[in-house]
């Protein structure tokens, strides 16, 4: 087989992550990721990706009987939101007029 070199100094890595999120997230769209989450990995918490437009803004959790189980407000457009306190089941979280379904299990 044929072998290939790179030059380390001339590879140049781009972050075009942020700039994708916030093209394709307006109007307070947001996602959260893992969805499912599971209580059982090492990481208890799920990324909240939001619009530029959702800082400042509180986010709501509420469990499927609709009560209020966590709010707090959001100050990145990546945040991340502590799961291990949930037991397994569904829950909805929730910014301005728009509702994501998160699944613990």
């Amino acid at each position: 087989g044929q072998s290939y070199f790179v030059d380390i100094d001339s590879v140049v890595v781009k972050n075009d992550v942020t700039s994708t999120i916030n093209e394709v997230n307006t109007d307070n769209t947001f996602t959260v990721s893992p969805n499912p989450v599971r209580n059982s990995s090492a990481t208890n918490w799920v990324v909240l990706i939001a619009d530029k437009n959702a800082i400042g803004k509180s986010y709501i959790l509420t469990n499927i009987q609709g009560q209020t189980i966590k709010t707090s407000v959001i100050v990145n457009t990546l945040f991340e939101i502590e799961t291990s306190f949930l037991s397994n089941g569904i829950y909805f979280l929730q910014i301005a007029d728009r509702t994501k379904k998160l699944v613990v299990n």
